[in-house]
């Protein structure tokens, strides 16, 4: 089957993510586009009223973060005013987002996944580019072009900003690593670097958790692609039953069955377990450093995720941006938009940058002096520059994609979890996603 041109075109603004980004880490970028935060208030004098669903995917402390931008957001506006709403992980987000919009209350603002397909499904979503098109012709210059490629759809349609944007890694506790007798200066690269260090790990303090793991959708598809393989062919074609996608979940529940892992299905729970020390190694979101810098009391490092012998490793690209719910009158959309300018400014993704580990979404962000200073303060974010050759994008289909999502998470609900034949589940989630594919 051909690739469709959006999947064409996707790749493509990848390799331009990648240039980009690196570009900016390795020289200046200039001063950017900053934003002006201020707001005329409306010819009645009375503020807009705007409700702002976000999610916090990796831990509690982003939330008080986030809403701290939030109020300085009101602060310094008189022409709105937004009400920020903490709405749990991207999934819960997501929920109540359409719980809302059935109910007649739906929110202006989301932050959310680039899972998607529900609400364009009931027309609910403003397509960006409608904005876009009354901001200077250079409004999108400084932003990076590879991140918009989670929020493009067929027919030039644009329906999110990006706004925080990861990568999978792994984390590792040098401590423990010292304690164990293992190099705290070269963690496991490969699959069998990593069954040799987590044996060592369990044998040196059996009370540990040698390596903790995410059985999703997004850490598995990362880890099978360290493996040679992958989960779809294209936007139209699905391969959840391919060779390298069942060695993939047939290594890492060879771990758990040894006692040398366990699959946690929180990102924040498996943050949690590492920073009180109950967890040796990880595989987690880059949007988890910010909490491990700040919480942490032990000496950890970073690293590439380890792949399949012979392999070589891959990030996934993930994360989320700005929706702006298009049931309201164009008074308020046109004040959503505002409240999207000044978040993806310069000023503020730098300050997300600090405080959550995420990639911002302008070049210049990355020039200010708190983020230079950072870098040099914090080694392990410098070491996030390694992700930048090595990120790919998520799976997208051209429809159906939460009832793809939802097939293949059960079915590795059902490996990991439940003890299922690994193979025969694959090959069954294949033949159910397809399907959806094919109607």
């Amino acid at each position: 089957m051909k690739k469709s041109s959006l999947e064409k075109n996707r790749r493509f603004s990848l390799l331009s993510t990648l240039l980009s980004l690196t570009l900016v880490f390795l020289a200046g970028c200039g001063d950017g586009n900053s934003v002006d935060s201020s707001t005329k208030s409306p010819s009645d004098g009375k503020a807009v009223e705007l409700v702002y669903y976000f999610p916090t995917q990796t831990s509690g402390p982003l939330a008080v973060a986030m809403e701290e931008i939030v109020k300085e957001f009101n602060a310094a506006n008189t022409g709105v005013r937004v009400t920020a709403t903490f709405t749990g992980n991207y999934d819960e987000t997501m929920q109540k987002t359409l719980t809302a919009i059935s109910g007649g209350n739906a929110p202006n603002v989301v932050l959310s996944g680039y899972s998607l397909s529900n609400l364009l499904s009931i027309d609910a979503l403003v397509d960006l580019n409608t904005l876009i098109a009354k901001e200077p012709k250079d409004f999108l210059d400084d932003y990076i072009p590879g991140f918009f490629t989670l929020f493009e759809y067929p027919g030039d349609l644009l329906y999110g900003m990006p706004f925080q944007h990861s990568g999978t890694i792994m984390y590792y506790n040098k401590d423990i690593f010292k304690a164990a007798g293992l190099d705290p200066e070269n963690p496991p690269a490969s699959w069998s670097e990593l069954k040799a260090a987590t044996e060592v790990i369990k044998a040196h303090d059996a009370s540990l958790i040698p390596f903790e793991f995410m059985g999703d959708n997004w850490m598995t598809e990362a880890l099978a692609l360290s493996n040679g393989g992958g989960v779809h062919q294209d936007m139209d074609t699905m391969s959840l039953d391919n060779p390298e996608l069942i060695e993939t979940v047939s290594f890492f529940k060879g771990l758990m069955d040894s006692g040398l892992a366990e699959d946690n299905t929180s990102y924040g729970g498996a943050a949690e377990n590492f920073l009180a020390e109950t967890t040796a190694i990880m595989t987690n979101s880059s949007g988890s450093l910010g909490n491990v810098s700040k919480t942490a009391t032990f000496d950890w490092g970073i690293a590439k995720l380890p792949a399949g012998d012979g392999k070589d490793p891959v990030a996934l690209l993930g994360g989320g941006g700005f929706i702006i719910i298009g049931e309201h009158p164009q008074e308020k959309i046109d004040a959503s938009w505002e409240f999207v300018k000044y978040m993806t400014s310069p000023e503020v993704s730098a300050k997300w940058m600090l405080a959550s580990g995420y990639f911002g979404p302008r070049q210049s962000a990355y020039e200010l002096p708190e983020m230079k200073a950072m870098y040099e303060e914090k080694p392990q974010f410098a070491t996030t520059l390694e992700l930048l050759p090595i990120l790919r994008s998520p799976f997208m289909v051209t429809s159906h994609f939460a009832e793809v999502s939802n097939t293949f998470k059960l079915a590795l609900d059902e490996s990991y979890l439940n003890n299922a034949d690994i193979t025969a589940t694959l090959q069954k989630a294949q033949k159910e996603a397809q399907a959806f594919l094919d109607k």
